[in-house]
C-alpha cells in the first residue's frame, strides 16, 4: 500500500498536506484493481462503496502508521532524556529539567499552531 513512509523522515504538515492526493489516487487505483480482482471485472464500478470502504481502510492505516511513528519518536527521545539525567546531581537534574519543560512548552505551541493551521485548511482558509 502507497502512503507508508520512512519513520526516520520528519515531512511538514505542507508536505503531508501536498501528498496526501497523490496516496489517495494510488490508493483508489489499488482498491479498483483488489475489487475487481477479488469479485470480477466491472465490480468495482458498479459497487463504489467497496472502493470507498478500501480507501477509507487504506486512510486509517495510513493514520496509525504516522501515529506509531511519532509515538516512537517520543519514547526514543524520552529514553534520551533519561539518560542524560542519569547521574546528574539534584541540582543540576533540576536546572535540565527546567530546560526541558520551556521546550515541551515551546514544542505544544507549535504543534497547536498546526492544528490550527489544518483545521483552516479544512474550512477554505490560507
Amino acid at each position: 500500500m502507497n502512503g507508508e513512509h520512512d519513520p526516520d523522515e520528519n515531512p511538514s504538515l505542507d508536505e503531508i498536506i501536498s501528498i496526501a492526493p497523490v496516496d489517495v489516487l494510488c490508493w483508489l487505483s489499488e482498491a479498483e484493481e483488489k475489487v475487481d480482482g477479488q469479485f470480477g471485472t466491472g465490480y468495482a464500478e458498479k459497487h463504489p462503496a467497496a472502493v470507498a470502504g478500501f480507501v477509507n481502510a487504506c486512510a486509517a492505516v495510513y493514520q496509525a502508521e504516522r501515529m506509531n511513528d511519532a509515538a516512537q519518536k517520543i519514547s526514543r527521545a524520552l529514553l534520551s532524556v533519561a539518560d542524560s539525567l542519569a547521574g546528574l546531581s539534584q541540582p543540576m537534574q533540576n536546572e535540565r529539567l527546567a530546560g526541558i519543560e520551556n521546550e515541551l512548552y515551546r514544542l505544544a505551541n507549535k504543534a497547536g499552531d498546526a492544528l490550527e493551521m489544518a483545521a483552516r485548511r479544512g474550512d477554505g482558509g490560507e
